[in-house]
């Protein structure tokens, strides 16, 4: 999914708004033209035809029109959805007639709205229904006593059949008014509540940003599952989405803006974009997760992040330091072990593992333990992090859970990982693990191994 920002411009000031402000200092806060038919065309080299307009207020942006004329003339294009806070004007109400195109509209509880707003914002909404405008209702949920019924029943009256909803996050670069990872356990029965209402107006509850499973108990799991069967899937996992803004400025999250902004035109895809975002900022993600979601199957299984961008920002941001230290810190290590210099190499190491546990550093401490003969310290470090390097799965961990599994006398395990390993275990045919192996009776099980990772596929 990708999302073109039109403009920071808003004609609302909502409390929980993580891209308020963001145009602030020397940022461009409106797209141009150019950079309009830059975003199209990345979208359509990159196979999408669902063209996502954002804001701000989308509507705000002078050239909106010309915008959303282009658009419905293009052929490749096949839906536009146009996420509002409702206050069109009236000049484009024919253009969002068109079948292919449809409005996300963000609503707030009635309070939230300067005196007699409200009003005005559910009179334009039924002139758009009248006029046959497609629409979805969005709310974001901020506070424990959130009042939901009202805009049920708005989305009732309006002919919608869904209610998009999230729990609104934490921004990494600002202050923002949310409900903080503890507190959201207290509102989830509430939220079941609101999505029974959904339900029983004939709505189908739309989850936005994921919700972790840890926060429910296995009870009101089963209810949210019953309520809002495909959001479970949803469920842990951030989607896959950039936001694609004024000067060519691309963002992974609205959450964590300045530590996932790119320059958009260095990549060809959003694909091409998407495998930056993966190998950098969730790879730092997943390194920076707390202690507890590292014990969590659901996150060993990669089907968890561990909690939202925007929360993690800092840890995140000291992960990125580390690894930026990383080739530096490794090329140290490789000196004091061919100078033999042991207890310095250990105690680099030890302290390098610390609160963020990087792979790469794992690796790198549980070999130097195990080439030192340390065999009690390496199974006690790697049984301590094995759930990280489970997650990660790269081939040198994969090698080295081999070597563990081998020490605590587990055969079948110690197989399976150097088959996962087979390109480092080609690389290092005369390992001394594996020539302690071949001697410890293994010959027949390596031997086997090795002419089936050379032969051809």
């Amino acid at each position: 999914m990708a999302n073109i920002i039109l403009t920071y411009e808003c004609v609302n000031r909502c409390p929980y708004c993580f891209a308020a402000d963001i145009d602030k200092g020397e940022r461009k806060s409106r797209l141009t033209r150019e950079e309009f038919d830059f975003y199209v065309a990345l979208l359509k080299r990159s196979g999408y035809r669902h063209v996502s307009l954002l804001g701000g207020e989308p509507f705000l942006h002078p050239d909106i029109g010309e915008f959303l004329d282009r658009l419905a003339n293009d052929n490749e294009v096949r839906h536009v959805t146009i996420f509002t806070s409702g206050f069109v004007p009236a000049k484009y109400y024919t253009r969002l007639l068109d079948s292919r195109t449809g409005l996300v509209v963000n609503v707030n509880s009635p309070a939230d709205y300067p005196a007699g707003q409200f009003s005005v914002l559910c009179g334009k909404l039924r002139e758009l229904a009248d006029r046959g405008a497609q629409m979805v209702l969005g709310y974001n949920i901020y506070r424990e006593d959130f009042d939901y019924l009202p805009l049920v029943e708005l989305a009732s009256e309006l002919g919608c059949r869904a209610f998009r909803w999230t729990v609104a996050k934490p921004a990494a670069d600002r202050q923002t008014q949310c409900l903080r990872r503890p507190q959201v356990p207290q509102v989830i029965p509430r939220l079941l509540e609101f999505l029974q209402a959904c339900r029983r107006a004939g709505l189908k509850p739309i989850m936005d940003c994921p919700l972790e499973p840890c926060l429910f108990s296995d009870e009101q799991l089963a209810t949210f599952c019953r309520l809002s069967l495909r959001d479970i899937s949803k469920m842990g996992c951030c989607p896959q989405a950039v936001d694609l803004g004024p000067g060519y400025r691309v963002l992974r999250c609205f959450t964590a803006a300045s530590l996932t902004e790119q320059d958009c035109r260095k990549y060809n895809t959003i694909a091409d974009i998407l495998r930056h975002y993966d190998k950098t900022v969730e790879t730092h993600r997943a390194c920076a997760v707390a202690e507890p979601c590292r014990q969590c199957p659901h996150w060993i299984s990669r089907d968890c992040v561990g909690g939202c961008l925007g929360e993690t920002a800092p840890e995140v941001r000291q992960v990125e330091r580390k690894m930026d230290q990383l080739p530096e810190l490794l090329s140290r290590c490789n000196d004091l072990y061919r100078q033999q210099r042991r207890g310095e190499l250990l105690d680099l190491l030890g302290s390098q593992v610390g609160e963020y546990p990087l792979p790469n550093l794992i690796v790198e401490y549980a070999n130097a333990l195990l080439r030192l003969g340390k065999n009690a310290e390496f199974t006690s470090v790697v049984q301590k992090y094995e759930t990280v390097l489970r997650r990660f799965q790269l081939p040198r961990s994969a090698f080295l859970l081999a070597k563990y599994h081998a020490l605590r006398g587990n055969a079948s395990a110690t197989l399976g990982f150097l088959r996962r390993a087979q390109n480092e275990v080609r690389a290092n045919a005369d390992d001394d693990f594996l020539v302690r192996l071949r001697k410890d009776g293994w010959r027949k099980e390596i031997g086997l191994m090795m002419r089936e990772f050379e032969s051809p596929r």
